[in-house]
């Protein structure tokens, strides 16, 4: 597996984790937001987050 391959495999894992600590309440909506942002800017996932995930839901497929 490719350097970039395992980096977007280990940004579903983080966009995963995002999703369970939403639906379990350890974060707020808030929260949750910044981080997507955050992780998708840091990891140059931008174009993927953006055809994958709506905007309204944040990063929520």
């Amino acid at each position: 597996m490719s350097n970039q391959e395992q980096n977007h495999e280990l940004y579903l894992k983080q966009k995963a984790l995002l999703d369970m600590f939403l639906e379990k309440h350890a974060i707020s909506k808030k929260q949750y937001d910044k981080s997507f942002h955050d992780l998708t800017e840091k990891m140059g996932e931008e174009e993927y987050a953006r055809t994958h995930f709506q905007e309204n839901g944040a990063g929520r497929a």
